[in-house]
């Protein structure tokens, strides 16, 4: 990886991508249609294309931003998927409130902190009036995400929340698991699901997502 954090070496996408196909997304994209309105969606950090390839599968337009010339150059080798060859770190070659979604999928904590805020502020600029964005990424308190070399910006649910709202977003839903800290079985994930739920204690949290509401302007 670059010292900004931005683009990944090939060898990280071969590692993180070996295994999955177009399909692994599908629930990324129900995501999407439940909580945004019908229209384009951007996935910003979008690797081998796998989410858009997903969404053009059902009929849904859907842009890709990625930073890896390599991986552009594979998600057209793969299944002639072309995306927008782009550094996060500048603004988006696109135009405002053309989105009606924007996705950053396990994409922010792979971003130094500055280059994550210009990204969201970016986010709320090509998103539509009350457009939708989902972040998902690690908690920091997920200690195996923490050992991974890649993960230079893990955040708290907490911190999350603040950066997007200060971002000019209105969170709507938080849907963060629990660390499996009784064991991996039905049983004890709901046991530590209720005692998060009643200490409001985000150390048992194991992620750090967020759906988020581009905010109306007042005045």
């Amino acid at each position: 990886m670059n010292p900004g954090g931005t683009i990944h070496e090939p060898e990280d996408f071969e590692r993180a991508y070996r295994s999955r196909e177009w399909s692994f997304y599908r629930g990324l994209l129900a995501a999407c249609i439940r909580h945004g309105a019908p229209g384009k969606i951007l996935d910003l950090g979008a690797g081998l294309g796998l989410f858009v390839e997903c969404c053009m599968r059902y009929g849904i337009e859907c842009v890709g931003i990625e930073g890896s010339a390599w991986a552009c150059r594979k998600a057209v080798e793969r299944c002639g998927m072309k995306l927008i060859c782009s550094d996060l770190r500048k603004d988006l070659p696109l135009p405002e409130e053309a989105f009606s979604v924007v996705v950053c999928n396990q994409v922010i904590e792979h971003v130094d902190a500055r280059t994550a805020k210009h990204m969201l502020s970016e986010s709320h600029r090509v998103l539509q009036p009350s457009g939708i964005i989902l972040v998902n990424s690690p908690s920091y308190f997920n200690k195996k995400e923490r050992r991974e070399a890649t993960h230079i910006n893990l955040y708290t649910p907490a911190r999350l929340r603040r950066e997007v709202e200060n971002a000019g977003f209105e969170i709507i839903a938080e849907p963060n698991g629990v660390r499996p800290v009784l064991g991996r079985n039905r049983l004890s994930l709901k046991a530590v699901e209720i005692l998060a739920a009643i200490t409001r204690i985000e150390f048992w949290s194991d992620s750090a997502n967020c759906v988020a509401r581009k905010a109306p302007v007042c005045g």
